[in-house]
């Protein structure tokens, strides 16, 4: 089936950071809705902060970034990769995943249908942002990075949203079901032996969830 993309959010300007002597790039931060579920029909209000090259316009577009937090953290792990990035010529978008730094709605471990769809509706955003380079109508070019949960949801997005360019998934899992309990625990899913269970790590996304 041809992939379905929600329209993109709209975007409410917090503030504008960009008064930062000598800076060369603008630096806003968003409250963006977006619509969520396996039928769309939750809303969640995203934090993000887009950084844009003050050279880049409509006639001088520049490739995109899209980027989000490891688990427990918030948009802002990553704007100092945005402002690194900016001068170089590409506009990076920093937002807290579901659940983290100010977004709303429920963790949902990087499922596809809440958190890829989440990250698909932020590239119909940059696709409507005219100083962001288009592939096509609605399709800008754009790529992810990010490290552990912000690296896992790079898959997720890439399984909604193929006008994703590219990923950089960084220190993070393929499954995560299968990271905390290596070879699986239950020896019917298991091909080799079950291996020890990660009750450590598990207890701790349990917890700071919880916060």
């Amino acid at each position: 089936a041809a992939p379905h993309f929600t329209a993109p959010p709209a975007a409410t300007v917090v503030s504008d950071q960009a008064q930062v002597s000598g800076a060369n790039y603008t630096a806003n931060l968003l409250h963006l809705d977006v619509h969520v579920g396996p039928d769309e029909t939750t809303t969640c209000n995203i934090v993000a902060e887009l950084f844009l090259p003050k050279s880049a316009s409509a006639a001088r577009p520049v490739p995109a970034i899209l980027t989000t937090n490891g688990f427990g953290g918030s948009y802002r792990d990553q704007v100092g990769m945005a402002e690194y990035f900016a001068p170089l010529g590409f506009a990076t978008l920093t937002y807290s995943g579901l659940g983290f730094g100010g977004s709303t709605c429920p963790i949902e471990l990087d499922d596809p249908d809440w958190d890829g769809a989440a990250a698909s509706q932020l590239i119909s955003y940059l696709g409507e942002q005219p100083a962001i380079r288009q592939d096509g109508p609605d399709d800008p070019r754009v790529g992810m990075i990010g490290g552990s949960y912000g690296g896992d949801v790079q898959f997720s997005t890439a399984e909604q949203d193929p006008r994703l360019d590219t990923i950089i998934p960084i220190i993070t899992w393929d499954d995560l079901a299968y990271s905390l309990t290596p070879n699986n625990a239950d020896p019917t899913f298991a091909d080799t032996e079950p291996g020890v269970v990660k009750f450590e790590w598990a207890a701790l996304f349990f917890a700071d969830g919880g916060l």
